[in-house]
């Protein structure tokens, strides 16, 4: 259903943009009298063309922000195009219809308060998607940067996302694990929550020094 709307969306836009070049060119083709009629088309194209753009196959939050976004866009691009017909129109030493150019006010507003609309339900978290558990089966887990996680049985886990993408999950379950240290493969288990952000499994090479210090012997051996 969205790509249907999506080439909606592309034909209006199309036809708005053929009407107004019809506007433009209006004198020799003698539909002064038409002039108002054919730019509250093309608006009204333009405007359904952009609310046709909202993300329908997204959860409800995200489909508000984008419905919010594209009302937003609209305003602005009518307020734009009205600057710059009106702008023509003088060139052509014509008269931009009132009726319409009297909107802009209204448009402004439009504009400002779908587009803080937009941003405050962003930021409110409602356009996040709802996290969803996924199942781990016993001796299967997640790996990183040669680390191994592996559940001891059947347990949940719980992604965690950031900016719209996953960075980690959350282990419910005991975990078993082995990784790489300076001094070889090391293996532990870990009593659940297990979290793979921010487990400082990742070792470093030493110096002679710090593994003198550490194991009483050298590496250098």
């Amino acid at each position: 259903m969205s790509l249907v709307f999506r080439r909606i969306a592309g034909t209006f836009s199309g036809l708005s943009a053929i009407l107004g070049l019809v506007w433009l060119i209006r004198g020799p083709l003698g539909i002064q009298s038409s002039s108002t009629t054919l730019l509250l088309t093309a608006f009204g194209l333009f405007f359904a063309g952009r609310v046709l753009r909202t993300e329908t196959n997204s959860w409800v939050g995200r489909a508000l922000v984008s419905f919010l976004w594209n009302l937003t866009a609209g305003f602005v691009g009518i307020i734009l195009s009205i600057w710059i017909l009106g702008w023509i129109a003088s060139l052509q030493s014509s008269v931009f219809p009132i009726m319409i150019s009297s909107w802009v006010p209204d448009l402004v507003i439009g504009a400002i308060a779908t587009g803080l609309g937009a941003y405050a339900v962003h930021k409110s978290g409602l356009a996040r998607r709802a996290v969803t558990p996924f199942l781990v089966a016993e001796g299967r887990g997640p790996r990183m940067k040669g680390t191994n996680l592996t559940v001891k049985q059947d347990t949940v886990g719980m992604p965690i996302r950031r900016e719209g993408r996953t960075i980690g999950c959350v282990l419910l379950g005991e975990v078993s694990t082995s990784f790489k240290t300076p001094m070889g493969i090391v293996s532990a288990s870990l009593p659940g929550p297990v979290t793979t952000v921010g487990i400082p499994f990742q070792g470093r090479t030493v110096t002679n020094d710090e593994a003198l210090k550490m194991t009483g012997k050298s590496q250098i051996s």
